[in-house]
């Protein structure tokens, strides 16, 4: 059944309220598999988020098919960071399953993020994901037990 106007309308206001944040290395330190300490300032950035009336949608890789493959891995990991984020004090209107695909929302916070729109050159792009690859080259080499 397809939507109306109005439905469709509907869904892009709500989703205009909805700040997509990811969890592992932005809202923790990244530790992965394990779950990592609360990032500092990670608990005031989403209380600033809420009293401005924006809705902050935890995320994860951790929710993808390619990780948690069947329905009941992806409720089980959901569960252990809805857990995490109470444990710490960790305001949030949800987290999201990952189940519909890229989510509509007005901004994606995530470490690994690059912004490329409107005020974003090129050059800034290419900039930021050369910091982003030496950071994750570092830290699989440090798991690794290899020199950096």
């Amino acid at each position: 059944m397809a939507l109306t106007q109005d439905e469709k309308y509907e869904l892009y206001f709500q989703a205009s309220r909805e700040v997509l944040v990811d969890f592992d290395g932005t809202l923790c330190e990244f530790a992965y598999p394990e779950f990592g300490r609360p990032r500092r300032g990670a608990r005031a950035f989403m209380d600033w988020l809420m009293e401005r009336g924006l809705r902050p949608i935890v995320w994860s890789s951790r929710l993808s098919s390619k990780y948690a493959p069947t329905l009941v891995e992806r409720e089980s990991v959901a569960f252990h960071i809805h857990r995490w984020l109470e444990r710490h004090g960790i305001p949030y209107c949800g987290v999201d399953t990952g189940d519909l695909g890229k989510r509509l929302a007005l901004a994606y916070v995530d470490d690994r993020g690059v912004a490329a729109g409107e005020g974003t050159t090129w050059a800034e792009a290419r900039k930021r994901i050369n910091e982003i690859h030496r950071r994750e080259m570092a830290r699989w080499k440090e798991t690794r037990g290899e020199e950096v």
